[in-house]
């Protein structure tokens, strides 16, 4: 049986996550919505997934947003 878990986010927490959250998801969007429409490059990693440039430009961007 778990724990159940008594600590409470502060809303203003929980607001400023919302907002980062939404800006990240609107950041791959802007990449993500005209790449598809150009057509994109896949790749196969060594463990046999696929992943397009659209993945890396993506997570290159992301890691810009997050790391500032």
């Amino acid at each position: 049986m778990e724990a159940e878990s008594t600590a409470k986010i502060p809303r203003a927490d929980i607001e400023r996550y919302h907002a980062a959250a939404v800006e990240l998801a609107d950041a791959a969007r802007r990449i993500v919505a005209p790449a598809v429409e150009r057509g994109f490059e896949v790749e196969t990693k060594p463990d046999a997934s696929l992943v397009t440039d659209i993945d890396h430009a993506v997570e290159r961007r992301l890691r810009e947003l997050i790391g500032r």
